[in-house]
This record gives C-alpha cells, sequence and structure tokens, in this order.
C-alpha cells in the first residue's frame, strides 16, 4: 500500500491505494475525489463537492454547497445551508439538513432524508 500526503493551500488530502482523504478549509472551494472510495469533507465555504466512481463519503459542512456523489453507493451528508445534493448512479443516502436544499436520486435505490 502506498500513502502520502498532500498540502495545498489550506486543502489536506490523506491519500492511499484506495482512496482519498481531502479536508476542504473555510473559504469555498471545489473538492474532487478519486475513481477510488474516498472521504471529501467541505467547511464552511459554499462547497462543490465531486465524489467521482466507487462509494465515497461526502460532508458538506456549512455553507451553501453544491454535492455530486457520482458513481456508486454514497453517503452524503449536507448541514446548514440551502444545498443541492445529486446521489448520481449507485444506491445513495441522501441527508440535506437545515436550509433549503435540493436531493436529487436518480437511478438506484436512493434514501432522502431532509430536516
Amino acid at each position: 500500500m502506498n500513502s502520502n500526503i498532500v498540502l495545498s493551500g489550506n486543502i489536506l488530502a490523506l491519500n492511499d491505494d484506495r482512496g482519498r482523504i481531502i479536508f476542504g478549509s473555510v473559504r469555498s472551494e471545489r473538492l474532487v475525489g478519486t475513481p477510488s472510495d474516498d472521504i471529501i469533507l467541505g467547511q464552511t465555504g459554499n462547497d462543490t463537492l465531486i465524489g467521482l466512481a466507487a462509494n465515497d463519503n461526502l460532508d458538506g459542512g456549512l455553507g451553501n454547497d453544491i454535492i455530486n456523489g457520482g458513481l456508486g453507493d454514497d453517503l452524503i451528508v449536507a448541514s446548514e445551508g440551502n444545498d443541492i445534493i445529486n446521489g448520481g448512479l449507485g444506491d445513495d443516502n441522501l441527508s440535506g439538513g437545515a436550509g433549503n436544499d435540493t436531493l436529487i436520486g436518480l437511478v438506484g435505490a436512493d434514501v432522502d432524508l431532509w430536516q
């Protein structure tokens, strides 16, 4: 197994052969995963999170976020804010949290939750 740590501005990414863990910052950012299983964590900015393929865990954090799970069975959580969540293809769990959110399930057996 190969592993490395990447620091790019205020974004921290931990990589290995099985996927990536990406931590956003307080800024508004575009965080993109890999074809493997990823964990992508936005923070307080108005972020765009893109999971690509595989089974991803995506959390937009605070702010008005756009989150796209892509292929695979994804777990997508958006906290406070007016968020747009697209699970993509696969069996996804979508949670909108507080705010006026748009949840899009597409193909697959999706579970949509909102508060």
